[in-house]
């Protein structure tokens, strides 16, 4: 089934007992998590089943006490603002399902460090990690469209980590050498 932003499959927004948990349940066979479903929830972790392939815009924003996600294989896209202002996000995997990062989908996620970019992604739109305290970024070395460099894009024949000074800037897309 599907959930819809203002029509709600699994009644995922109106079900406010649901979405009032510190550990709130996505029932199984939804396939999209709408628009602003749990946006300023009191959520501290959630799991999201293998049902769903899309993240919507908004999704989890300012979930300010969200520790961890899980975001199983089946979901593609991740949207604009899905984990913005997510403060205590410590962990994130992005998994090689994973095709698009919307803009500011991790923004201001000050507790998230590190994160790992897979093959699968093809597209990580402007600010999807802006001030997030991020020191270390690593990128699949089979991934064609984005690599990790201070000054200069170059191919790499293994994954490339970036240590503890890393920036924001270091993330660059290989097609035409901009910074993301």
């Amino acid at each position: 089934e599907r959930i819809v932003d203002g029509e709600l499959a699994q009644n995922i927004k109106e079900e406010s007992e649901n979405c009032m948990k510190e550990n709130p349940i996505i029932p199984n066979g939804t396939s999209e998590i709408p628009k602003r479903a749990y946006a300023g929830k009191n959520i501290k972790s959630i799991i999201i089943p293998n049902s769903v392939k899309k993240i919507g815009d908004l999704a989890f924003y300012n979930c300010s006490r969200l520790v961890s996600i899980e975001i199983p294989n089946s979901v593609t896209s991740i949207g604009s603002d899905a984990f913005r202002n997510c403060r205590s996000l410590t962990s994130v995997t992005i998994p090689n399902s994973v095709t698009s990062i919307g803009s500011h989908a991790f923004a201001s996620c000050e507790s998230l460090t590190s994160v790992y970019i897979p093959a699968s992604v093809t597209h990580i739109n402007n600010l999807a990690f802006q001030n997030s305290k991020l020191t270390s970024i690593t990128v699949s070395s089979q991934n064609e469209k984005y690599a990790i460099d201070d000054t200069i894009v170059k191919k790499y024949n293994s994954d490339f980590s970036v240590g503890t000074s890393v920036s924001y800037s270091a993330l660059y897309e290989i097609a035409d050498g901009n910074k993301i």
